[in-house]
């Protein structure tokens, strides 16, 4: 909705390079212009925007554009930056539309994406520009955080770093210190130089380092304490260096369980989805007896996940996008206390992280009412009947998969691409 614009702080440092540019046409869409429009009214972009209800059914978004030189456009914060990306990089964006265009052509538009359009709509969403240093560079790809932060942190003032991603920019506006960019080394931040080195071989092997965005000096006032980066549930050591981690298990309800398991099925390092019945007092209740509300059970699902490959905090961000926290006993049109928003933890650690997230997620008022997720132990597990098992990948086309389902599946690779697990 525009009024999403109202809590871009444009003074924020990593904006600076937008502000000329975006603040105009923000204060244009709060005044009452259609996003479309008030972009248009720009004249910045090699392109056209148009309503989102200009994609015809069925037809590739990047098609789309590649096509008609047009680009569907949501009110909204994510498509408003995307659109100040297309203002500020016309050639850089035209690119990577050539590569994800040349990819459907040759591959079609199929469930799973590739490894190429994958890497290419991470850096769509997520990437960072960096010009630095080698010193500098060689240690955030190492994750030597001593080094890219302490010892190098003169380097920085040498260095030049511009956010790309317009899913990037879109989570900044509620800064969170856990909020990483994929961060590409340019030679020149240029958005010439920039399109020519973009290749479909390149990107797809993702030669990205990751950087916490609020660690970069002067980005926030927190890291001018040296403790800020003793937080390695963000400044994470190397994979290689981390201890070997068992997989762990946690279990969420967020309504009908059929939609809740498609999304977690196609999320990194997730090894196993089941759906199932907890927190109720039958043993191994029916289905029937679960929906006629007297067991107190939920529909969750059981998720086994490696934490060397995904945080529970992702998990649970996830969670909290794909489904209405705020709704008591109650998801969409599906009514009952087994719709209920639930995280049942199986360890201290889970509930601590759940609990810090909704005290986050409330503070920053995203969505405007109170959360009503319960946070409880795991308690009474049972599995679902095997019909209900990997449901949505049996049937895609039914009615209900369709309508409910399927919108969340797409919410979660438009809104965390860098998550999903690659094509096999």
């Amino acid at each position: 909705m525009p009024h999403e614009l109202k809590n871009i702080n444009w003074s924020a440092p990593w904006l600076a390079f937008w502000r000329e540019r975006g603040e105009p046409i923000a204060q244009r869409i709060l005044a009452g212009m259609s996003a479309p429009d008030a972009l248009n009214a720009a004249q910045a972009a090699p392109v056209r925007f148009v309503p989102q209800t200009d994609l015809p059914a069925g037809m590739a978004y990047e098609a789309f554009i590649f096509d008609t030189h047009q680009v569907p456009t949501r009110e909204g914060l994510h498509d408003f930056f995307n659109a100040l990306c297309w203002m500020e990089f016309p050639r850089t964006k035209k690119r990577l539309n050539q590569l994800q265009a040349a990819q459907i052509a040759q591959l079609g538009v199929a469930a799973e994406r590739g490894a190429v359009r994958d890497a290419i709509t991470l850096f769509d969403e997520n990437a960072a520009l960096l010009q630095a240093p080698d010193a500098l560079w060689n240690a955030l790809v190492a994750k030597d955080w001593h080094a890219v932060f302490h010892t190098h942190r003169d380097l920085w003032q040498q260095s030049q770093i511009i956010l790309f991603g317009h899913a990037l920019m879109e989570k900044l506006v509620q800064p969170r210190k856990n909020i990483t960019a994929h961060v590409y080394r340019v030679e020149q931040l240029s958005d010439k130089w920039l399109a020519a080195d973009l290749t479909a071989e390149k990107i797809a092997n993702k030669p990205f380092a990751h950087l916490p965005v609020l660690g970069v000096p002067n980005w926030s006032v927190e890291n001018d304490n040296p403790d800020f980066y003793n937080d390695t549930s963000v400044f994470r050591a190397p994979r290689g260096n981390q201890p070997d981690t068992k997989p762990q298990t946690l279990v969420l309800g967020g309504g009908c369980f059929w939609c809740t398991e498609a999304v977690f099925t196609e999320v990194r390092g997730v090894l196993d989805v089941e759906s199932g019945y907890s927190n109720g007092h039958t043993r191994n209740p029916t289905y029937e007896q679960v929906c006629a509300g007297d067991t107190g059970h939920n529909e969750v699902v059981k998720l086994v996940y490696d934490p060397a490959q995904i945080s529970t905090r992702e998990l649970l961000e996830i969670f909290f996008v794909i489904h209405d926290p705020t709704t008591l006993n109650r998801q969409g049109n599906d009514c009952g206390t087994q719709y209920r928003s639930g995280i049942y933890c199986t360890d201290a650690a889970q509930e601590t992280e759940a609990r810090a997230l909704i005290a986050e997620l409330e503070s920053s008022q995203v969505y405007g009412k109170p959360i009503v997720t319960e946070v409880v132990p795991l308690a009474n597990y049972s599995a679902a009947e095997d019909y209900h098992q990997d449901f949505f990948a049996r049937n895609p086309y039914q009615g209900y998969c369709r309508a409910v389902a399927a919108p969340k599946v797409i919410k979660f690779r438009e809104t965390f691409a860098r998550l999903r697990k690659a094509a096999p």
